[in-house]
């Protein structure tokens, strides 16, 4: 495990300050444990089991004792500062803060030179990571911010999976990353798995609630102001009730409303049209919506084709992550930006055969 001595940080000057401010009681053993431990990228988790300990001790002692007094001395809200280790590592390895002990060694065969002014990384015996931080660091130089990310994510996963502990300075930087590029990806990004994966990145302070840019392009939402649950599409609004009735708010997807649309599109040339087998449905389906330029309106709005079968005027909608305080999880909402729609419009998902 990394030594806090090794962050080249003044770790008691800093423990005196956090007891200056209105709260003047020392800090407790435990309390300065669980700081060091997060300063060293560790999760609350990992802490509770490295300390013996409840996560639930190691979450109020956080949440009542120890972001209230960081929040104080950095003058920031407790909000901006809860679980956003990293703007802590920040602070404490500027030069003119005071912090920061000495200066880091030049580069040699222990530790190679990070970007952020004389900061070092911290070398790790697996030569693979080290490959990781070095092609990564490049990146980051070349303004590759995208590409500087993959790398840092993927060394800070194999060290946490080898020796079980994150490296500070990796976070800083995929911090840093993650605030210079916009994440964005079309209706299949909009997915449980990266809700699952951004919420193992903020456990290991890698993620800032706050800052925190991903985005995807889906075809509809339940927050939808044309087509969702408020809307003034009557039958949005009745797939939402009946949906959430039987399968709940959060399963409810864009899957689910273009799936529902699909069996609309058939359901309407069942009633129209005399079907004895599936092909015999293919060719007056073709006729109807291709040829004859009908259409229906579906839980996405109003559907019709083009001849290429390609959706006329598919709907758009612009999710971002947002961490939810109040249920402490990630969700996606609604986006309110306005982004150019050519490039925001999910074919995939508006097509018939």
């Amino acid at each position: 495990m990394i030594p806090i001595e090794q962050l080249n940080i003044n770790i008691e000057l800093f423990f005196e300050k956090l007891a200056t401010g209105s709260n003047k009681k020392e800090l407790s053993e435990l309390d300065r444990e669980i700081i060091c431990q997060s300063l060293l990228g560790n999760s609350r988790q990992h802490i509770a089991k490295i300390l013996n300990s409840p996560e639930q001790k190691i979450r109020d002692r956080l949440s009542n004792n120890i972001y209230p007094r960081i929040a104080e001395l950095m003058q920031l809200d407790q909000e901006q500062i809860a679980g956003n280790w990293v703007k802590l590592l920040n602070l404490l390895l500027h030069c003119d803060r005071g912090y920061k002990l000495n200066t880091a060694p030049q580069l040699n065969n222990d530790n190679f030179q990070g970007s952020f002014g004389r900061q070092i990384f911290l070398y790790p015996p697996n030569q693979d990571i080290v490959e990781l931080q070095i092609q990564g660091t490049k990146f980051y130089q070349q303004g590759l911010y995208y590409q500087a990310l993959k790398c840092f994510i993927w060394a800070g996963k194999k060290e946490r999976e080898i020796y079980h502990i994150g490296n500070p300075e990796v976070l800083i930087y995929i911090n840093n990353c993650l605030n210079k590029c916009l994440i964005a990806g079309s209706a299949t990004f909009y997915h449980e798995n990266v809700l699952h994966w951004i919420d193992e990145q903020s456990q290991y302070n890698i993620v800032n609630p706050e800052e925190c840019q991903i985005l995807a392009c889906v075809p509809w939402h339940w927050h939808s102001q044309k087509n969702g649950c408020n809307s003034d599409n009557q039958l949005g609004q009745r797939f939402c009730q009946t949906g959430t009735q039987l399968w709940g708010e959060e399963n409810l997807t864009w899957r689910s409303a273009t799936a529902f649309d699909s069996v609309l599109i058939i359901i309407r040339i069942l009633e129209i049209c005399e079907i004895k087998d599936s092909q015999s449905l293919l060719i007056n389906m073709n006729k109807y919506f291709k040829e004859q330029k009908k259409q229906v309106k579906g839980v996405t709005g109003n559907i019709e084709f083009q001849e290429n079968g390609d959706r006329l005027n598919p709907p758009t909608e612009i999710v971002a992550l947002k961490w939810n305080a109040q249920q402490q999880k990630w969700q996606w909402t609604i986006e309110n930006r306005i982004l150019n729609s050519e490039w925001a419009t999910p074919r995939c998902a508006n097509r018939i055969l």
